[in-house]
């Protein structure tokens, strides 16, 4: 908490302290104009709070230090936890690179195996599986399509699923 002297020091060095945070938002991209001139308003709350005239020097001297000096690390803090942060984004995206082209590989693999099984089917079954798992088609308007119960194809389709599995694995 500030005393009356300190806070009349404050009010007085207001626009002070956005000048300097807008000085130092001009050459710097990195934390935003309005977030530099809370930090700048804080501190020089905290430089009046700190200040004590027998040292010598002047208020403004004085604020200029300390708003200058946390301005500037915040700004490099900032810039590291951004570079930490692009580091991490980047380490995961080659992590899912790498995941995506190992699938692809087994997918290829398991494709081509998956092709041959689908093959060996004969005809009817390999209709009915790519209706229902393809064209999402329901067991009713697959077994109305074929002229087959419901039951039919349920059954149709249970044993192509077990003949695809015997050939894959």
């Amino acid at each position: 908490m500030l005393t009356a002297q300190q806070q009349d020091m404050a009010d007085q060095h207001y626009r002070f302290a956005i000048w300097l945070a807008a000085k130092w938002s001009k050459i710097q991209d990195t934390v935003p104009r309005e977030e530099l001139e809370g930090i700048a308003l804080i501190e020089l709350c905290n430089a009046a709070a700190a200040y004590d005239p027998s040292r010598g020097s002047s208020f403004t001297h004085f604020a200029k230090h300390h708003i200058n000096q946390i301005l500037a690390r915040t700004i490099k803090e900032t810039r590291r936890h951004n570079r930490i942060e692009d580091q991490a984004v980047r380490k995961e995206e080659m992590t899912i690179k790498r995941k995506n082209a190992e699938y692809n590989v087994e997918n290829k693999a398991l494709g081509s195996e998956l092709q041959d099984a689908l093959d060996q089917l004969s005809p009817e079954h390999r209709e009915i599986l790519e209706e229902c798992y393809i064209d999402k088609l329901s067991y009713k308007e697959i077994a109305f399509k074929h002229g087959l119960t419901v039951n039919q194809v349920k059954f149709i389709l249970r044993c192509a699923k077990q003949q695809v599995r015997q050939k894959i694995a």
